[in-house]
């Protein structure tokens, strides 16, 4: 199966608690970007 390449806008409490790790659990997510602004 093909990855899925994802990118994050955002790095706060919610991106860090929540997503990035719920995300890097998924083997056909590939983390490429993030960013806080």
């Amino acid at each position: 199966m093909e990855k899925v390449r994802v990118g994050i806008i955002g790095c706060g409490g919610i991106a860090n608690g929540k997503h990035l790790p719920a995300l890097a659990k998924i083997p056909e997510v590939d983390i490429v970007a993030f960013c806080d602004i």
